[in-house]
């Protein structure tokens, strides 16, 4: 469904329009996806392995984790196979509007499932643990999934299919406390403003190839200590959000969301996801900070490149990257990814495959940060993500923030083509620059003579399994405002459902 929103004509001018609409969600039952879908349903506890120090300036974690199937077929746990989940974690810090990724371990294999109720009853249960059943958890927890003995390569996985070797090959080194589980730098950790976060995601075959595996990962907040720079948990856990949502969702503090924070996924065809966020920064004097982060969530062929486009006259500075590093024998380069400025675009990356097979490319469950100052505003544009491995197509484009083609400010989600997912909630909208692209509506929608939406933007809300009523209202805006439902962005007037 693709709601479009938008003021009256009259009111769209040159001022601010910045307001609240309130989207309501009445879900009857939900309906259980077809064939298994693991979850993360809680990340219930951590582990602090260097708690009596950093080694060689670095610190080792890691999480707890509680898996649930929310599909309608059992999920394969088999141990000794390839037949089971790897379990992945990760720690995320957000500070001055910036989210980057920290730290990450190897995986941990799943060797047996509990039948716990955490997500829902357990109606399937599988005594001998060779299966999650259907509605029932398992607990695996931080002391487990730190044990370096069953951590295995991230680079022998493919989260796309969920396909792994076993045994692994590469046993990689288990010499310190720190190898094989989060690595973070020491200096990173207990930074003064900072909020961190821990987040985990599962791989295994039969929910990939069920085409559910968009919402394996779940994150959750976390306190460092700044002078132990031990970590414990705070918040709950926002079950199947991939960990970028973390910037939007706190960006203006924890639990405070940040409207100015755009999230957009890409699917690579026969392949997986990514998600790219990016918050535009008025800087004053006109100039605008730019920083966008790119998470590979399930692409085996990997990200080798990300490129902005930029109009003529813009002037480009302060071009920066930070990735995240492998350790503990993973075979991959860290070294980063250089950038280059042309008379069309800025692009980063990094070796093609032919040149290495272990450059440091994007790979699945990292994200890996771009950022620049520019003299040109923002509008919604295009982005392109440069794949690294061959496969089906060498890039895939994406609908994010970049510096206005006509040189003024316009909204992201300005035309249908962009339109912004919501959720059940609250949502902040400006329409300052927005065009006026959609189709006039009479009937209901129109004002005097007027049909038309002046100054139109976009949303696109899913309900996903979830049948029941909506409700969407702008009540309480400071202006007057027009609500019009799509199925599909229209080709004609007269077409909206609602």
């Amino acid at each position: 469904m693709t709601k479009k929103l938008s003021s009256l004509r009259r009111s769209a001018g040159n001022r601010s329009l910045l307001e609240v609409f309130t989207l309501l969600g009445a879900c009857g039952a939900t309906a259980l996806a077809a064939g298994p879908d693991v979850i993360v349903g809680d990340l219930p506890d951590v582990s602090n392995w260097t708690t009596s120090g950093a080694v060689g300036g670095k610190r080792s974690y890691s999480i707890g984790t509680t898996s649930c199937n929310i599909g309608d077929q059992p999920l394969n746990w088999i141990n000794s196979t390839n037949q089971h989940p790897v379990i992945s974690g990760n720690i995320y810090r957000l500070a001055n509007g910036r989210f980057e990724q920290l730290g990450q371990s190897w995986l941990k294999h799943g060797f047996t499932a509990l039948q716990g109720t955490v997500c829902d009853t357990c109606s399937g249960r599988w005594p001998d643990g060779s299966h999650l059943g259907v509605g029932c958890s398992d607990p695996y927890s931080s002391g487990l999934n730190g044990s370096q003995g069953g951590l295995g390569p991230k680079s022998e996985v493919n989260a796309s299919n969920g396909s792994f070797a076993y045994p692994w090959v590469n046993r990689g080194t288990s010499a310190t406390a720190l190898d094989k589980r989060i690595v973070v730098n020491d200096a990173d950790m207990g930074i003064s403003g900072a909020i961190y976060f821990g987040a985990s995601m599962y791989v295994t075959p039969y929910d990939a190839t069920s085409h559910n595996n968009n919402n394996n990962e779940s994150y959750r907040r976390l306190n460092v200590d700044a002078t132990t720079k031990d970590i414990s948990l705070t918040g709950t856990t926002q079950r199947t959000k991939p960990a970028i949502f973390a910037w939007k969702e706190n960006g203006l503090g924890a639990g405070a969301p940040d409207p100015s924070v755009y999230l957009n996924s890409v699917d690579v065809p026969n392949d997986g996801r990514f998600w790219v966020g990016v918050k535009a920064t008025n800087l004053g004097g006109g100039q605008w900070h730019y920083e966008y982060a790119v998470q590979n969530l399930t692409s085996d062929q990997s990200g080798r490149s990300f490129s902005v486009p930029l109009p003529a006259n813009a002037v480009v500075t302060n071009i920066g990257f930070h990735d995240v590093d492998y350790h503990s024998g993973e075979p991959y380069s860290l070294t980063d990814w250089t950038s280059s400025v042309s008379s069309v675009g800025i692009t980063w990356s990094t070796q093609t495959y032919a040149q290495s097979a272990n450059a440091n490319a994007l790979r699945f469950d990292t994200t890996y940060n771009f950022r620049f100052d520019c003299n040109i505003p923002p509008a919604g544009g295009v982005g392109n993500i440069g794949l690294f491995k061959p496969g089906t197509v060498a890039a895939v484009s994406v609908a994010t923030v970049v510096p206005s083609p006509d040189g003024v400010i316009h909204p992201l989600n300005d035309t249908c083509a962009n339109a912004a997912d919501v959720g059940v909630g609250a949502t902040a909208f400006d329409t300052t620059g927005a065009a006026t692209d959609g189709v006039a509506e009479p009937g209901a929608c129109a004002t005097g003579n007027d049909t038309q939406f002046g100054g139109d933007i976009w949303f696109r809300y899913n309900n996903g399994s979830c049948p029941g009523v909506v409700s969407m209202s702008t009540c309480g805006s400071s202006f007057d405002t027009k609500l019009a439902v799509y199925a599909t962005c229209p080709t004609g007037s007269g077409t909206s459902i609602a």
